[in-house]
């Protein structure tokens, strides 16, 4: 959906036409700005188990996690 907005090639035939364009664009860069700071959430979260820092999820997934290894 962003990128056919980005690809569009409207660049409005009337000054209230810009203004409409200039107000999507105002738009579209919020829609992008939330979605790189969920993209930043998830790196987040998944470096941490990446690092194996399982302290926020419990003991019982940790042990689930670890079964193979060495939690019975």
């Amino acid at each position: 959906m962003i990128q056919s907005r980005l690809m569009s090639e409207d660049y409005g035939k009337h000054l209230m036409g810009v203004d409409d364009l200039l107000q999507k664009h105002g738009l579209l860069e919020s829609d992008i700005h939330v979605l790189g700071e969920r993209v930043k959430t998830v790196n987040i979260q998944a470096n941490k188990f990446v690092e194996g820092d399982f302290s926020e999820v419990g003991g019982t997934v940790l042990c689930w996690m670890r079964a193979r290894t060495h939690c019975q």
